[in-house]
This record gives structure tokens, C-alpha cells and sequence, in this order.
């Protein structure tokens, strides 16, 4: 029987590097959590999570797999994870991020 990753541990990375904990950033291990990056000349909010197919007795019954979502748009984690993983943010600043308006006009002056 395989056992899913417990959820508050798949979370604890992010949790430790918002409280401001020195945490070693591992480009090469996606961690959950929101984060942001720069694309197009702005920054956008992205969000990790991890998807568990588990049946009645809470026991896995597919892969694992990270779910990434970069201003809500599904994308691959294992792309986004090195230009976000340096930069976690807190989920109100996440939710900010995604209602900010897009500017295509970057003469203008907007203020979020």
C-alpha cells in the first residue's frame, strides 16, 4: 500500500520560508506554495500544489503529481519552478497578483 505525501509536509517549505526561516532553495526540488516570478515584465502570482488520487482508505492510487498555475493558467511545474522558486509569497499577495489588471500599455502608470 503507498502511503500520499502528508499535506502539511508537502506545504512546510513555503510555510518556513514566509516566516522567514533561511531555507535552502533547491532548483531542482518543486515545493508547494505560492510563489511569484516576472513574465512579460510584470510579475504574476503562481501557485504549486500537489494532486493525490487516493481511494476510500486514503491510500494512493496514481502517481503523484504537481499541479502549477501561473496566473491561473495550468502550466508545467517542472518549467515554471526555477524562475518562482526564489521568490514565495504570502497568498494575500498571491491573490493580489491575480486581480492586478494587465497592461499592455507599460507607458502608463497603474497603480494596484
Amino acid at each position: 500500500m503507498r502511503k500520499p505525501t502528508d499535506r502539511f509536509e508537502a506545504w512546510a517549505y513555503w510555510r518556513r520560508a514566509i516566516a522567514g526561516e533561511a531555507v535552502r532553495i533547491d532548483q531542482d526540488e518543486i515545493r508547494c506554495g505560492f510563489y511569484r516570478a516576472r513574465k512579460d515584465g510584470r510579475h504574476v502570482a503562481i501557485s504549486i500544489d500537489l494532486e493525490q488520487a487516493l481511494d476510500d482508505a486514503g491510500e494512493l492510487v496514481g502517481q503523484e503529481r504537481f499541479v502549477c498555475l501561473v496566473d491561473g493558467v495550468a502550466k508545467d511545474a517542472e518549467r515554471v519552478w526555477p524562475y518562482c522558486c526564489a521568490h514565495p509569497i504570502t497568498q494575500d499577495e498571491h491573490d493580489r497578483l491575480r486581480r492586478a489588471p494587465v497592461v499592455t500599455d507599460l507607458t502608463r502608470a497603474v497603480v494596484v
